[in-house]
């Protein structure tokens, strides 16, 4: 398991993070910690990386990794 450090723009507020944090969820990674602009995830591996950037676009984002730790 890797960690994936996203930048996400279109997020202007609390509830956006929420939205966030719930599409992370949804493509199968954890949400280690999610702010306005950016976030941290927990992703077995590249797919859920792609699913998570294709989840976020669908709901409106434009997200994209800046980095990543350890195995993928």
């Amino acid at each position: 398991m890797s960690t994936v450090q996203l930048a996400i723009e279109g997020m202007s507020c609390g509830g956006c993070v929420k939205r966030v944090t719930e599409g992370v969820i949804k493509a199968g990674a954890v949400p280690e910690e999610v702010k306005i602009g950016e976030a941290r995830v927990r992703s077995d591996n590249e797919e859920t990386t792609r699913k998570i950037l294709s989840t976020l676009e669908t709901m409106g984002f434009d997200a994209r990794v800046v980095g990543t730790e350890g195995a993928s």
